[in-house]
């Protein structure tokens, strides 16, 4: 109540321009909590994208693991048995 009767007090003593600042501060005071809630929301995303980023590059060593058995299997022969027979003649 006490803010409004000021309000209203500033309007009735400095006029048009009073009312011109209000409209531009509750304004101005609007975009900044809309600022804020942005920037808080980007920053959860890139933590969200960090946590998925972690589980991809996990991942991605655990194939790679694999990937280098299967190569060193493939080099040395053991499971082809087309290999085999012609490697016992």
């Amino acid at each position: 109540m006490a803010e409004s009767s000021f309000l209203l007090k500033l309007i009735l003593n400095l006029g048009i321009n009073a009312l011109i600042f209000l409209i531009w501060f509750f304004y101005h005071r609007g975009q900044i909590s809309l600022f804020t809630q942005m920037i808080n929301g980007m920053q959860a995303r890139e933590q969200e994208t960090m946590k998925v980023l972690k589980d991809q590059t996990e991942t991605l060593q655990y194939l790679s693991g694999i990937l280098g058995r299967m190569e060193q299997k493939i080099d040395s022969n053991q499971y082809c048995p087309m290999i085999k027979k012609e490697g016992g003649r």
